[in-house]
């Protein structure tokens, strides 16, 4: 393993490992509407993310990506569906379904495969339609067995995988469209905090010092992984990062078993078998073709 590699792997174990247990600093701020630490999250992920294009060197990058007019409309789409991911996942680990939250990232790489078949015409492989097909099975056990939709998983996994099949084509290093998107997202976000402000509704600035310190750091904990991805996906095959990708979610799934001590009932086990039955099957296919 030469020394790049390896430091390409340091790299992607520390940015899933710190989105799998982001779950803890988000659960420090149940007292707060979801919208606002929402809404802080967006504001300092700004500083942050303009630092990283400032050591990059990228401002040439981002001068070019504003003057065309086509990419800036789907970097606002991508802008609206990672700020409702982003809400969404932090609504989740408050209100007690972190064990959803984690099944929505188990699904997202399938959903993926599915949308790209559906917006791109790609066609899945024979193994990849199996593995779709047990996650739907795993979705259906759960609205049968229990009587309701796992919406939020399935919010969570089409919201984020809309997101990077967008993505994928706005060419666009990732620390310069976050700073895109964030910077689209700003206006709508600080007026939602001035009116918070204003009406004596705000938790910033009321609560106590480390309800402020948590809010202003959401930022740094938005930030930080992301640079550590982009290090890493600079290093490692998208075969490797889709392998790690998976760290992610199992480590949701313990904090929600273990942590949160969230119901898990004997339909659920079945059905996240059936979907880890899926991710397995998924896995296997792509090192079969990348072997290959």
């Amino acid at each position: 393993m030469n020394r790049a590699y390896l430091t390409g792997l340091l790299f992607a174990l520390a940015a899933y490992a710190a989105w799998g247990i982001l779950p803890l600093y988000w659960a420090l701020l149940r007292h707060v509407s979801p919208v606002e630490v929402l809404a802080h999250r967006v504001i300092w992920t700004l500083p942050f993310a303009a630092a990283m294009v400032g050591l990059a060197r990228q401002w040439d990058e981002l001068a070019g990506l504003l003057r065309r007019p086509r990419t800036m409309l789907v970097l606002a789409a991508t802008a609206l569906l990672i700020a409702l991911n982003w809400w969404l996942y932090i609504w989740a680990v408050t209100n007690g379904r972190m064990l959803e939250a984690s099944l929505g990232y188990y699904l997202t790489p399938l959903v993926t495969v599915l949308l790209g078949l559906a917006a791109f015409g790609e066609r899945p492989k024979p193994l990849q339609w199996l593995a779709i097909m047990l996650a739907t099975a795993g979705v259906a056990l759960i609205l049968i067995g229990e009587g309701l939709l796992p919406w939020v998983s399935l919010a969570l996994a089409f919201s984020f995988g809309l997101y990077g099949a967008l993505r994928k084509h706005v060419r666009a290093d990732a620390a310069v469209g976050l700073f895109v998107e964030t910077a689209l997202l700003l206006p709508l976000f600080l007026g939602w905090l001035f009116q918070l402000l204003v009406s004596g509704r705000s938790a910033f600035l009321s609560i106590n010092f480390s309800t402020d310190l948590l809010l202003l750091g959401s930022g740094v904990v938005t930030a930080l992984p992301l640079l550590w991805h982009v290090a890493g996906a600079r290093r490692l095959s998208l075969v490797a990062l889709g392998l790690l990708f998976y760290l992610n979610p199992t480590l949701q799934f313990l904090l929600g078993v273990l942590v949160f001590e969230e119901a898990f009932s004997r339909v659920r086990l079945y059905a996240f078998c059936l979907i880890w039955a899926a991710v397995a099957i998924y896995v296997s296919d792509m090192l079969l073709r990348r072997r290959r």
